[in-house]
């Protein structure tokens, strides 16, 4: 290997990435300008899907849907549940900007390739 240079790790088995996935980091915390601080999680690839096909489909309220599978507490256990949805709905748009921003950052969902390819590689 040249100097200077990181080694590159190879996954060649469903447990080796399964066990790559466990390293990344579950929840982040953010604060908020009063200095509030709340926690984002890493959402599922299924979760994932659902948000973006709620982009696709048009059906709206996509920081409402965002804030509801994004906060979490600091063990990354989610605050609100789908059955939840409209109480997210009716909360103050300043606080949900703030998750939302959050949330899309922290799970690589800002629409920036180069970004969520930096993200894949930390």
């Amino acid at each position: 290997m040249s100097e200077g240079k990181e080694e590159v790790k190879t996954i060649s088995s469903q447990k080796a990435f399964e066990e790559y996935c466990k390293t990344k980091p579950k929840v982040k915390q953010c604060s908020m300008k009063d200095s509030t601080a709340f926690y984002v999680r890493a959402i599922s690839a299924g979760d994932r899907d659902k948000l973006e096909s709620t982009i696709m489909d048009k059906s709206g309220d996509y920081r409402s849907r965002v804030t509801l599978v994004c906060l979490s507490d600091e063990e990354g256990n989610r605050l609100y549940q789908d059955a939840d949805f409209q109480r997210v709905r009716k909360l103050p748009a300043q606080v949900l900007s703030a998750v939302f921003h959050e949330g899309i950052a922290f799970n690589g969902m800002t629409g920036d390739e180069e970004d969520e390819e930096k993200r894949g590689n930390d």
